[in-house]
């Protein structure tokens, strides 16, 4: 996560959590921080408490155009000594904030120029809403390494601006937005015949071993958590790594429940 002083506390939890049990970390958007010159939002800290374990930086792809090349995301790349770059794609949230970035033209173009400038890979991560098929076979053709459906089931941006609303701001009717978009399980059927399962992630509403078990049968290749283990990372270290050791321990039931030797074998026999 990024945003204010406490976020640096949970992020050290999740990291050192994540050096603990050998698991991958991406950072929350660290718009803020290329803006400050790396004095506030995502820093070193989180390198320094996950050791060599994957880490990723990550960026607002709306956010693009306000750099001058590319190149300018070196700012956040290289304090974290990042091993991929996500940009996330929020349109939905965007929408809803008061000050909200919702001119998505060129996006597109500006992600293939990161996608050819950058020295790691890039990832494209939804928010909340899922991505399909068009959206996804754009995003490989542009470059992208991996993509992460980030489907609905999971946090809901939308209704947190709703909570962050201005006296006065319009907003779209809430009754008539509430399923808008795609569920993680839908965007996976659409997407997994397009890219390798490498290539797939699944994340929004994992909340267990068996979310995890679930999504590696409809394609995906990894899984990423969030509001899950908000409680644990506000909480400690130690409990973090105790709720993240209870979902490993679920996904290695899940395995012997079906009758196969590791996570590799899901969906190979569907």
């Amino acid at each position: 996560t990024g945003g204010p002083a406490r976020a640096e506390r949970i992020n050290q939890s999740l990291a050192i959590a994540c050096r603990e049990l050998g698991l991958a970390m991406g950072g929350g958007s660290q718009r803020i921080a290329l803006e400050t010159a790396n004095q506030s939002g995502s820093n070193r800290s989180i390198r320094e408490c996950i050791g060599r374990q994957p880490l990723m930086a990550n960026y607002g792809a709306i956010n693009l155009a306000g750099l001058t090349h590319p190149s300018e995301l070196s700012q956040i790349i290289e304090p974290l000594e990042a091993d991929g770059l996500i940009l996330h794609l929020n349109p939905m949230q965007e929408i809803l904030q008061p000050h909200g970035d919702t001119d998505w033209q060129y996006v597109i173009d500006r992600i293939n120029q990161v996608c050819e400038w950058s020295p790691i890979p890039v990832i494209v991560k939804e928010v909340g809403f899922g991505l399909d098929l068009e959206s996804a076979r754009l995003l490989r053709d542009a470059g992208v390494a991996v993509l992460d459906v980030a489907g609905r089931g999971g946090t809901r941006f939308d209704q947190i601006e709703r909570q962050l609303a201005v006296h006065g701001q319009r907003l779209p009717t809430a009754s008539a937005f509430s399923d808008w978009g795609y569920s993680t399980v839908e965007s996976l059927e659409l997407c997994a015949s397009l890219v390798p399962k490498t290539a797939l992630w699944a994340s929004g509403g994992i909340r267990h071993g068996v979310d995890v078990a679930k999504a590696l049968c409809l394609g995906a290749g990894a899984c990423g958590i969030g509001g899950a283990v908000l409680r644990a990372a506000l909480d400690s270290p130690a409990a973090t790594i105790e709720f993240l050791q209870q979902m490993i321990f679920d996904i290695q039931v899940a395995c012997y429940g079906c009758g196969i030797a590791s996570t590799d074998e899901f969906g190979k026999h569907n």
